[in-house]
Formats: structure tokens, sequence, C-alpha cells
């Protein structure tokens, strides 16, 4: 068993919702009968309450139940046809926006009533401090300012090559895995662990990798979701489940950063015109403090191995499920005039891989919820929106929302491809955010996943091993709740 799969919980088995496994689509074969007929994948089952918007006290410990175990169990079948949903859980007022101008009111026009989540802060600040994904106000928008520039295309370009050679190490290291069975989420997430601790810190640097993942990884289990008391808000010093061994693996991860940035800082600057970037450097010619630095390391590090590695995981399974999408996508690769110099140029040249990476984000988003609390009041596609309203957007929902997308669970990249991309509406397709906070990784995340699959499907071909399809559950990323298992086969 991987420690991907001990991180595994069960699923949410509540009165209220019962998951219902719906039989697998065929797969797909070109020009066969099943042709019109695209892939989808299983996913939770909805709650059934009886009024989104006036919840009964049992439907309400449901809510918090799943949100604790699977957030995408939370929400009622009506909200994936409502513009805004508004009720109240345990005392807490809560709106559920899918209106794409309520979206944009909320995370662009009047994004300063509307601030990071108190649950969400309180539960991810304890990891990651004042780094830009949980910063407020002027510390937040001083450290964006600081950090956009370390995000430059320039930058991210320096990138690539550090990216591509590490996914052909691996690549060469599958000779060995030739017509065995292989767990994705644990290959790949040693894969991406790697790409992100490679272009974190400087070669030269002792890095116990090991160590440091796992003390990562002990970190983001032991606080995966909200605890019942945030909910409640109350205060900071009432203990929490696991709260001593978790203070304990943060500070020791906290520490073993705070040692790589001391030990940088000690060293000559690398040659620019030499060395490939690295995220360590560009903090610190950035201008930030020790506590800064290490704030946004974490942030990087943990974000990297939470996103990415998921997502490509998806990506995979999604296409051993349709060969009609995953032969049309080796053909691109094999008939594309790629520059082996140049892997950031890859994105240009692939455009089916680039509509498949986005119908693979559309079904399983980076960020499956984006919670903001209201400053002050508001309205919302009509709707009063009183101060301290938990606002949430749940991009699992929008991207499946029965207003903005015609079969919206099926596997159909032709959504991306070409003109048809032009008809997906504004702020219905968001899996990096929107406004000001959008993720600042999002073409450093795109040009990875594009990095691995071109390289790695020039090669292999991934199969299925088969056994129960597996859903989402949020971990606090979306991750499969079992094992998915590829037979890793020489194209």
């Amino acid at each position: 068993m991987s420690s991907l799969d001990a991180a595994r919980p069960e699923p949410l088995s509540a009165s209220v919702g019962e998951r219902t496994e719906p039989a697998p689509s065929p797969l797909s074969e070109p020009g066969g009968a099943q042709d019109a007929l695209p892939f989808t994948p299983l996913a939770p089952a909805s709650a059934h309450y009886a009024d989104v918007n006036k919840l009964t006290l049992s439907e309400q410990i449901h809510f918090v139940r799943a949100l604790s175990r699977n957030s995408l169990e939370a929400w009622g079948d009506a909200q994936y046809h409502l513009p805004v949903s508004n009720f109240t859980v345990l005392g807490n007022r809560i709106a559920v926006i899918n209106e794409p101008e309520a979206i944009r009111r909320c995370f662009l026009t009047n994004f300063e009533n509307y601030r990071l989540n108190t649950i969400t802060k309180a539960m991810l600040q304890t990891i990651l401090g004042d780094g830009v994904l949980t910063a407020n106000g002027e510390i937040w928008s001083n450290g964006r300012k600081s950090l956009t520039p370390v995000f430059s295309p320039r930058n991210v370009m320096g990138f690539a090559d550090t990216m591509k050679r590490r996914v052909v190490a691996t690549r060469d290291g599958l000779a060995k895995e030739e017509s065995r069975s292989l767990e994705m989420f644990g290959f790949l997430a040693r894969l991406t662990n790697d790409i992100v601790l490679d272009t974190l810190f400087a070669d030269e640097q002792p890095i116990d990798r090991d160590l440091l993942v796992s003390r990562m990884m002990e970190a983001i289990w032991l606080h995966r979701a909200p605890h019942p008391f945030d909910m409640l808000s109350l205060p900071q010093w009432l203990p929490r489940w696991r709260s001593r061994r978790f203070r304990q693996v943060v500070g020791a991860l906290r520490g073993q950063v705070a040692e790589l940035v001391r030990d940088r800082r000690s060293r000559p600057a690398s040659d620019s015109s030499k060395a490939a970037p690295v995220f360590l450097d560009l903090l610190l010619e950035a201008g930030l403090n020790d506590v800064e630095v290490i704030d946004n390391l974490v942030t990087f590090l943990i974000v990297g191995h939470l996103t990415t590695n998921r997502s490509l995981a998806w990506t995979f399974f999604l296409l051993s499920q349709d060969a009609r999408s995953r032969q049309r996508l080796e053909a691109e690769i094999d008939g594309a005039a790629l520059d082996w110099d140049d892997p950031y140029s890859w994105m240009e040249r692939l455009p089916w891989m680039r509509a498949v990476i986005k119908e693979s984000l559309r079904l399983y988003p980076v960020t499956p919820l984006l919670p903001r609390t209201a400053i002050g009041p508001d309205s919302l596609a009509g709707q009063s929106i009183a101060a301290g309203t938990h606002v949430l957007l749940s991009t699992w929902i929008l991207h499946r929302h029965a207003a903005y997308w015609d079969q919206p669970g099926s596997f159909r990249p032709e959504r991306f491809f070409g003109e048809a991309e032009k008809k997906v509406a504004r702020f219905t397709y968001l899996p990096f955010g929107a406004g000001p906070r959008v993720c600042l990784g999002s073409s450093f995340a795109t040009m990875e996943m594009v990095i691995v699959l071109a390289i790695l499907l020039r090669k292999y071909r991934f199969e299925w091993a088969g056994g129960p399809q597996p859903y989402p559950v949020t971990n606090p990323a979306l991750t499969p709740h079992v094992s998915v298992d590829m037979i890793v086969r020489t194209r």
C-alpha cells in the first residue's frame, strides 16, 4: 500500500444521500458504434435536501460531516441548477454561487469585500503562515506584488528544461515496469514532488528529500479538513484533534525549509547565465524576508504536491477509458514537430493535448472549493448577502452545472478544441480560480502537465488494470477513493 493509499478515507455514508454507482460507459473506439457515447466517470452522489435554502438540523449535520470527509457529497441536486443557494449551517450563513456575474462580482469587481474564508484561513495558516495563498489585506497585496514577477513567462519558461530532464529520467526508469501494474497516483506523486523540489531549490543544496516529503504529507493528512471547532468559530487556543502532533510536524517541516533558506543566503548567488532558475533564488531576489520566503516555499511545496500529480493522474485515467481521445492524442504527439531544446513551446504545438488537459481540469478542478467571507453586505444574483456570510464557489458544481455545459458529467475534450472553446462562457470555467487571487502557478502547472504527457505518452501507453471505477474525494484535493492501477506498455 502506498502512502497515498493510506490517506484515502472511506466514502461518507449518510441517510441524507446514498451514493449509487452507474455502470461505467463503454470505451469509445474510432469509427465504432460507441463514438456518440462519451465516457462518463463515476462521481459521488449528491445529497438529498428537501430545500437547499433551508436545511433541517439533520441535513446541517450531514453538510458538516461531508465537508470534513468529502465535500463533494455536501452539495444537493438542486445546486447544480440554481444560480445561488443561501442557507444556514450551525449558525454560519452560507451562500453557494454559480451565476457568472455573481462570481465576477465576488472575485473581481468587488473582491475587496470578500476576504479569504475565515474557516479556511484558520485551517491553512497554521501550515502556510502568511503565504500568498492564505494572507489577507496589505500582507497579501504586498506579497502578491512581490511574487508576480517570479511567475513571469520568462521565468516559467526557464523551468521547462528542468522539468524535461526529470520526466525523461522517469520515462527511462519505466522500462522495468513494462507490462506490470503501476499505481498511478503514487507514481505521479513521486515524479511531481521531484519536479517541485528540483525547481524550488538549488542543485548544490543538501536536501533530505524523503524526510521533507514525508513531513509535508503527514501535515496535510493531519489537517486535511475543517475542524468542527473552526466551523463554530471557537478560539484557536482550544485544542483540536491531533493538534500536538500536527504542531510538531509543521514545526519540523518549516524548520527544515528555514535551514535551506539560511544555507542559500550564505552561498554566492548562482550565475543566472549558466544555472537554471530556482524559486528560492527568485524569492530572495524579490526582496522578501526569511519568514516570507519560508511561508511561500512551504505554500509552493504543498500546493505543488496536492495539485499537479492528481490532475495528471485523473487525465491518465480518463484517457485509459476513452480510446478515441487517447489515440488522437498519441497521433498528435507522434506527428508534432516538437523542439526538444524548447519544451515550453510544446504547449502551442499540441492543441488536442491542451483540450484534453482543460477537460480533465473541468471534471476534476485543481481547487474544488473557493471559499470567501463577506466583510460587508452585498447582493449577488439578486440575493442579499449579509456581512459575515461564507460565500462558496464550488468549481466542482460550476464545471458540472446544467445551465452551462452539455453532458456536464462526460469527458468531451472537443469542448476546448478550436472554435468550440469560444463558446465557453466567461466565469463558468475556473480551474485555477479567478480575479486578483487567481493561481499564480497556473502556467507553470499547465506546462508541467504538457511536458509529462508528451514525454511519457510518446513511448508508453497506460492501460487501466480494471477493478472498481474510482470516484473523487476531497483529501483536500481530489483524490480517488480506490487505487488507480495502470498496465505500462511500450507503444
